[in-house]
């Protein structure tokens, strides 16, 4: 708790000028590093309105998301800046994929790569398709890689849970490179947020809370088996509800199974030798929970560390909470915004106001959200959103119009690599819907110039 006066005094002005003191940090960023940086190391416990967590650091309670997530925004072009300024960022960087070998195509590709080198300008080749990366065909590379990674046959991360999350695999080392991979999982990431690529991955909250650096992650608990592991939480909840725990001859040990033999590990130094009781089962509980979920994959979680903070500094992990930082990595999670989509549009043939325009909008505000996001992903290459919405798009979605003589049904194309739309000049609402949807079925895969 904050103690004496001069503190209560700081977290009174604070808090009651906390708005102006965004508005200020939202303006100029720069500001989080000198007068207002107290800001950005503040902690205490139990803050007004702060999560349930033990532990909350208070820069998650005075600085609003959109304010941190703005500062970490332009942290990374400050770094991006000094790349320049060290001449760092001269060449463009093409890394050519193939899409039946995304994985090792672009683990060779950043291994032979340095930090520096990938977070300047890195350009993304189909082999074998024709097409100019001006950000689609990056958003397309980093949506196939994270699905990629997932891929059970590569044994590095498995799925939790009714909710289907994933977290490293603990018996990842199947794979002698598996630590090797999971520090480029980290870099990848890393290089995501640092261009604010969002990605189609869900991890599981407890991993989320082993990537924050340490000085601002509270320790895994029981409460996290929930999420990942519904029958241990039950069992061991029952446990703790239960008398006469000493009854079940349980110790402070664990057994795992490891491709069909079982093993025995201790929870602590010597678990075996020490009995559960009612007087420590709270404490075996919590144990349990942090074997299962930390303990156990101790050395994929620094590999992945060690590549994520190669990309971004740790301490800008410190400002945000398990939750903010999966936002960070997957994005925006809600319906997408057809207001915010309308008023970043642009038009080439067409003005808002045109018929076909008007019908488009219409036909897209009538679709539900996985058909916006398919229909976003026929467009841009990518299903995700960047924070902060359509405006943050390298190039703006622009729709162009197409021919389409009466009676034809031409299709709508794309050009994801400049996030444009060719939509024909249909001569009634019936088939400009029939054929979108048409198109959006049809998905193809691949790249071309037309």
């Amino acid at each position: 708790l904050y103690v004496g006066k001069q503190e209560r005094c700081i977290d009174s002005f604070i808090q009651n000028n906390r708005i102006i003191l965004n508005l200020l940090a939202v303006i100029s960023p720069s500001l989080l590093d000198t007068s207002l940086h107290t800001l950005k190391s503040m902690t205490y416990t139990n803050p007004p309105q702060a999560s349930s967590s033990s532990h909350t650091s208070a820069v998650s309670h005075y600085l609003y998301f959109e304010t941190r997530e703005g500062y970490l925004r332009y942290s990374c072009q400050l770094d991006y800046k000094q790349l320049a300024d060290d001449g760092e960022i001269d060449e463009e960087y093409v890394m050519s994929v193939n899409r039946n070998s995304i994985l090792s195509d672009t683990f060779a590709g950043f291994t032979a790569h340095t930090n520096s080198e990938l977070k300047r300008s890195l350009f993304i080749e189909f082999q074998e398709e024709m097409g100019v990366d001006s950000g689609g065909l990056t958003r397309e590379w980093a949506e196939l890689l994270s699905r990629d990674l997932f891929n059970p046959g590569y044994a590095l991360f498995v799925q939790m849970g009714k909710d289907g999350a994933f977290q490293p695999n603990p018996c990842s080392y199947i794979n002698p490179e598996h630590l090797g991979y999971f520090q480029f999982v980290g870099r990848f990431v890393g290089y995501a947020i640092f261009k604010n690529l969002q990605l189609p991955v869900r991890f599981t909250r407890a991993f989320y809370e082993n990537l924050i650096n340490t000085n601002s992650k509270r320790s895994i608990c029981l409460a996290d088996l929930k999420e990942t592991h519904p029958d241990v939480h039950r069992n061991l909840s029952t446990l703790l509800t239960t008398d006469g725990c000493e009854s079940l001859y349980l110790t402070f040990s664990i057994d795992t199974d490891v491709f069909g033999s079982t093993k025995t590990v201790d929870l602590v130094i010597g678990g075996k030798d020490i009995p559960v009781t009612d007087t420590n089962k709270v404490e075996y509980a919590d144990h349990f929970a942090r074997f299962l979920l930390s303990t156990s994959i101790e050395s994929q979680i620094k590999e992945f560390q060690t590549g994520l903070y190669g990309m971004l500094k740790s301490e800008l992990f410190n400002l945000f909470s398990a939750e903010e930082l999966e936002q960070l990595i997957v994005g925006q999670d809600d319906c997408i915004d057809i207001k915010d989509w309308q008023n970043h549009t642009g038009y080439e043939g067409y003005d808002k106001t045109s018929e076909q325009i008007v019908w488009f909008w219409k036909a897209v505000e009538s679709f539900k959200k996985d058909a916006r996001a398919k229909l976003l992903a026929f467009c841009t290459g990518s299903s995700k959103l960047p924070l902060g919405g359509f405006s943050k798009y390298r190039e703006k979605f622009t729709i162009l119009k197409g021919t389409c003589t009466s009676g034809e049904d031409r299709l709508p194309q794309a050009h994801t690599c400049f996030n444009q739309l060719v939509l024909p000049c249909y001569s009634s609402y019936d088939q400009l819907t029939r054929c979108l949807a048409k198109s959006l079925d049809l998905s193809p895969v691949g790249f071309g110039l037309s």
